[in-house]
This record gives C-alpha cells, structure tokens and sequence, in this order.
C-alpha cells in the first residue's frame, strides 16, 4: 500500500514495463555484453536479439536499474550496416548499427529505477533506426553477426569503407592526417565533376562571392600541401578510390566516416 501511495505521487510505475525474464522468447540470434563508457564510468550492458517472424527485438539490461527494447521489422539495409569504433578504448567498443529499411516500424521502450525500488517507463514510436544497434568489445564478433543477418551477403562496398577507417585509424597521426587529406580532395575532385556534368554552362563565380571563393581556394591549397607531404601507400590509395566512387554512385546518403 505504502509504495502504491508513492508510485502516484512520484508518477511511477511498481514494475517495469520491460519484462527482462523473456528476453530470451522466440528465436535468439545474439547474447552479447559488453563494457561501455558511462557518464559515471563503465558498466556492463547486457543485450538480446530475438527475432519471431519478421519482427526483431532488441533487449538491453545495464545493471538492476535499467533496461530497454527495441522493436522493428525486416527487411534490414545492408548498405547501412556500419561497423564503426564507437570508443578506442581501452577496452574497444564497436558498433553494428541493424538498420531496418523501413525506420517507421521502429519501436522504443526503456525502464529505469528509481527511488523506493519504483520505475520509470516510457515508450516512443518516433526515434527512427538510429537507435537500432548492438555493441561489442570484439569486432569479429559484431562482424560474424552481421554476415549471419545477411545471408553472407554483406555489399563489398561497406567492407571496403570499413577495412579503410580502420588501416587510416590505425596510422601514426602525421600519416593519418596526410591520408585525411588526401580522401579530401580526391573527394572535393569527385564532387567537382559531379557539380561540371550537372552545370556545364555555371559560369564564372559571381563577384560578391569571389572573397569567399579565395578563401576556399586558399584551404584546399593547404589540404592539398598536407595530402602532398605524406601520401597513402598504394593499397590504401585503391581503398580511397573505391571508396569515393562508392559514395558518389549512392549519392548523399552514401558511406560516410566513423569518426568525422
């Protein structure tokens, strides 16, 4: 009775409204936890993916005190499936993002405790599939997953991108800026020829916009000096060009960085 009186003057709820107990319901595709940096440190992050028909669920539990799920449909969109480096680490923590294609069948719900062992739930129809994800602290695991989810079929774009970031990542910094650089302006040359082919007849810049086109000009000639002093090696330039080619074809939507 007592904790019923103070579930209505806290606006609270005596369970939550995740049931962590069946998190397990239904055809179980992963069980991964994984240590990730919190406001207040690092903590332990429980999470089942389940799937029963074309319906995925997404469980999280961190701890006693807080739990989520993420509910959303087939099909799932392999150009979007991302393995990033969410933190260095140590310990590494990498994220898949699960991308369903349709972003309006994405549901969410989460629970926390809070005082008097009451909880605070809440549920969304609205955040779209940025919230759809599953972290590691080993990216093969992640990387096993994904190619289970998509038959084998993972776009060799997408592992191209990813095997990029990660050899640039992995660079001493002056070589990592050096290739920083030169990805610039292989894309800057990518989207001037797209700019050319769609407006042959542009015409030169118009005069009130020449103090600013000078000054643009003057930032790729330093981005430019940078690519020069430190060149990628031949396999990394390859990466570079499939890469570029990749996004111009897909356009803006199309592979971007992981750590911008």
């Amino acid at each position: 009775m007592f904790r019923q009186l103070l579930a209505r003057l806290l606006g609270a709820e005596l369970e939550p409204l995740i049931d962590w107990s069946k998190a397990q319901d239904g055809q179980v595709l992963c069980r991964i936890s994984a240590e990730v940096p919190r406001w207040k440190g690092r903590e332990t992050v429980e999470q089942i993916l389940s799937k029963s028909g074309d319906e995925f669920l997404l469980r999280k539990r961190s701890g006693e005190r807080y739990l989520s799920q993420v509910q959303f449909s087939a099909p799932l969109d392999a150009t979007a499936m991302r393995l990033i480096d969410s933190e260095p680490g140590p310990p590494r923590v990498c994220q898949l993002q699960l991308s369903p294609r349709d972003a309006g069948t994405v549901s969410y719900s989460h629970s926390w405790r809070t005082w008097f062992g009451l909880w605070q739930n809440e549920s969304h129809d609205d955040l779209g599939a940025g919230l759809c994800f599953l972290e590691s602290n080993d990216r093969e695991q992640l990387k096993q997953l994904r190619s289970q989810l998509l038959g084998g079929n993972v776009p060799e774009a997408l592992t191209n991108e990813e095997e990029m970031w990660e050899r640039m990542n992995a660079l001493p910094e002056a070589e990592r800026r050096g290739a920083m650089a030169t990805l610039a302006m292989r894309s800057l040359a990518a989207v001037d020829r797209k700019f050319h082919e769609t407006y042959p007849d542009a015409g030169p810049v118009p005069a009130d916009l020449q103090p600013a086109f000078a000054a643009i000009q003057q930032r790729v000639q330093a981005i430019q000096q940078s690519a020069d002093a430190s060149p990628p090696t031949p396999e990394l330039a390859a990466m570079m060009q499939q890469f570029v080619k990749d996004a111009t074809r897909q356009g803006p939507t199309g592979p971007k960085s992981p750590n911008p």
